[in-house]
């Protein structure tokens, strides 16, 4: 299927690129918390652009972190 040959395309790159996998959950875990962090704020205080601009740059971050591990369906999650 789609998603079985993606899974073992990223275990591919996971395996032949350590160095930059490395980073990259801990960089996915901060990039949700800062999107969690400003949907709380803006829940709490009315949305405003600065809570829709670290949405969107968080979004942002997490796209070109899925990108560069070579994980094809996450940038096109993260902005939707």
């Amino acid at each position: 299927s789609e998603t079985e040959a993606a899974v073992a395309a990223l275990g591919a790159f996971r395996a032949l690129n350590p160095e930059v996998w490395g980073y990259f959950p801990d960089e996915v875990r901060g990039q949700t918390q800062a999107i969690f962090g400003a949907c709380a704020g803006a829940a709490k205080e009315g949305v405003t652009d600065l809570h829709l601009s670290a949405i969107f740059r968080a979004a942002h971050t997490v796209k070109g972190a899925a990108a560069a591990v070579g994980c094809p369906y996450l940038p096109e999650v993260a902005l939707k």
